[in-house]
């Protein structure tokens, strides 16, 4: 009985599609068949931790794979660099978008007083009371049967 090969043997370099829709080098590490017969390649992208490794089928190889070529790897980084580029714009604007919602806009200044949040300022503590926090050793002992007629008593 012959041996078939696999069109992706072991240690093959392929440049893969991942999740998010970019190609990244990825090496088959191993070849299997299913109990389908169809071929299963276990593939490790390059760079990346083992657990991103994934089982891909060939029958969905030729939506997943590409030629691992010098013309395409120039074309999957091209690939990588316009998707970060876009990746940044879309970031400048969603700060932007924030920015332009914590500024008041006019229609926010025609609403009424009581609409609005109140602003709260921080109150000074009156002397009396930080002396009273600075002298908390003075502060009498109160135990829970002593009534507070009992305590303005003494």
């Amino acid at each position: 009985m012959a041996s078939e090969t696999p069109p992706y043997p072991q240690s093959t370099l392929v440049l893969c599609k991942h999740t998010d829709n970019l190609y990244y080098e990825a090496k088959v590490i191993k070849v299997n068949k299913n109990k389908a017969g169809e071929w299963v390649y276990r593939l490790h992208y390059t760079g990346w931790n083992v657990r991103y490794d994934e089982n891909i089928k060939h029958s969905d190889t030729p939506s997943r794979f590409m030629a691992y070529t010098p013309e395409n790897i120039e074309m999957t980084k091209q690939q990588k660099d316009s998707a970060i580029a876009l990746s940044k714009i879309a970031a400048k604007k969603k700060r932007r978008a924030d920015e332009e919602e914590e500024t008041p806009s006019i229609q926010s200044s025609n609403l009424s007083t009581t609409e609005q949040r109140p602003q709260f300022t921080k109150q000074p503590i009156p002397s009396g009371v930080m002396f009273m926090l600075q002298n908390v050793r003075n502060v009498p002992n109160l135990e829970e049967k002593t009534s507070v007629d009992d305590f303005l008593k003494k």
